[in-house]
């Protein structure tokens, strides 16, 4: 089967750990975002400060041009957080069978990188693909910003 790897850029205006909260509604192809639903479509925001929270990173309407994809065969992206401090990292699951060769244990300095391959598909659910579940902990009280993905590549099949 032909792989194709497609670029998706995405400018992430939600807050993982704000005060108020969002729910997402994702109405283009390739939308990626951190959602307190694996589905992609619930609350974008807590303000749960002192407890862990589940936080998903989901890629909503998969797309390769106009053609809908089935799945997920890897991707890689940077999270970047601001304000730097004061939220940690408890783990992250990725989906499938991946492997992350990226840096992700710079949360300190405001930033998880993912570099995945997943020798199986991850399959498309409901227009949605489910890239990694993370545990975070915050200690602020101001609301924490996950500022941009830069450019989010995805491999589909």
């Amino acid at each position: 089967m032909k792989k194709l790897i497609f670029a998706v850029t995405a400018i992430v205006t939600l807050s993982v750990l704000a005060p108020s909260s969002g729910i997402s509604e994702p109405t283009h192809p390739n939308e990626i975002g951190l959602n307190l639903t694996p589905d992609g479509l619930g609350e974008t925001g807590t303000d749960l400060v002192g407890s862990p929270v589940t936080v998903y990173l989901v890629l909503t309407k998969p797309h390769a041009g106009n053609d809908p994809c089935s799945g997920l065969q890897g991707f890689d992206c940077q999270l970047n957080f601001d304000p730097i401090g004061g939220i940690f990292r408890l783990g992250d699951s990725l989906n499938g069978d991946g492997f992350n060769i990226g840096d992700a244990d710079h949360i300190g300095e405001g930033f998880l990188e993912y570099i995945v391959g997943m020798a199986d598909v991850v399959p498309t659910i409901d227009e949605a693909v489910l890239m990694v579940t993370f545990s975070f902990f915050n200690t602020n009280m101001v609301s924490v910003e996950n500022e941009s993905f830069g450019a989010v590549k995805a491999l589909y099949r």
